[in-house]
């Protein structure tokens, strides 16, 4: 071996020895770090209910209307409501839907 690296290969098997040590410890540490006990949730009150003043909208072979006639018919009224305190965000969706299961076109509703 040369004396002139010695130095050298001193310094970089210190390294070596220093790298695996920590890369080991570290390994052993993230394996025994885990969950040791159980989840808790809290959760608050959460009943919303929608309740339908009829049986739905229903128009049976009444298609297309124009707007002035439609508008001469009972609306459809219906009510979201929470009864807890917990505040909540809802979204009202219509299916535009034909007797048969198809989509109306949109030209043909309007809300």
């Amino acid at each position: 071996m040369n004396k002139k690296n010695y130095p050298l290969i001193v310094v970089l098997s210190i390294g070596m020895v220093l790298a695996i040590v920590l890369l080991t410890s570290s390994a052993l540490w993230r394996m025994r770090d885990g969950q040791r006990g159980q989840n808790d949730i809290l959760g608050a009150c959460l009943n919303v209910s929608f309740n339908a003043e009829s049986d739905g909208m229903t128009s049976p072979d009444a298609w297309p209307k124009t707007t002035a006639e439609a508008m001469e018919e009972e609306g459809y009224s219906f009510t979201v409501s929470n009864s807890c305190s917990e505040a909540v965000n809802y979204e009202v969706v219509l299916d535009i839907l034909t007797p048969e299961g198809t989509k109306m076109p949109d030209q043909y509703v309007r809300v």
